[in-house]
């Protein structure tokens, strides 16, 4: 698996350590000898999940394309973050039954426990565990899906899938 990077072109860091509230936050991930970001939700497309967008690397920095989704950290007062785009909030939606990851609104201004996550970021390899508070929702952690070649991102159950690959989140200050 190719080396990601630490930085985009477009200025985002590699998070190592805690997420920063208001900052635009993109998602990425690796496989093989490829980086992928975190697309737009399209629901003419899948109505269950985002595509990993191709990237390439340039210069040791990953060059992303405008599908890359970009989104704003939100740190809720139970300490845990929303990720919130112009579709909503990052949901893991499929509850205890299904791997989603769909945009879901706040109600009233109230962002869902749906689009909560408890963010723990490894400060050496940036890797990121992104996990869902909702009780109830047993698939709960994001991740990339390899799905034969056409890569993922949803919320699966915690497991040692090999077809599951980690997850790292870069920011930018606005």
């Amino acid at each position: 698996t190719v080396a990601v990077p630490d930085s985009t072109s477009a200025g985002f860091n590699k998070v190592k350590g805690d997420l920063v509230d208001g900052r635009k936050i993109q998602f990425v991930s690796a496989y093989e000898d490829k980086i992928y970001g975190l697309g737009k939700f399209d629901p003419e497309k899948s109505k269950n999940n985002h595509p990993g967008i191709e990237a390439s690397i340039t210069d040791n920095k990953i060059v992303q394309g405008a599908s890359v989704g970009t989104y704003v950290v939100v740190k809720n007062a139970d300490n845990s973050y929303s990720f919130e785009n112009e579709d909503g909030y990052l949901g893991a939606t499929g509850g205890a039954s299904s791997n989603k990851l769909t945009p879901v609104k706040a109600d009233a201004g109230v962002i869902p426990d749906t689009a909560k996550f408890n963010v723990v970021v490894n400060s050496e390899s940036g890797v990121a565990t992104i996990k869902c508070v909702a009780e109830g929702t047993t698939h709960n952690t994001l991740v990339m899906n390899k799905n034969n070649g056409s890569p993922i991102f949803a919320c699966y159950e915690e497991s040692s899938d090999s077809n599951h690959l980690p997850v790292y989140l870069f920011d930018k200050a606005n």
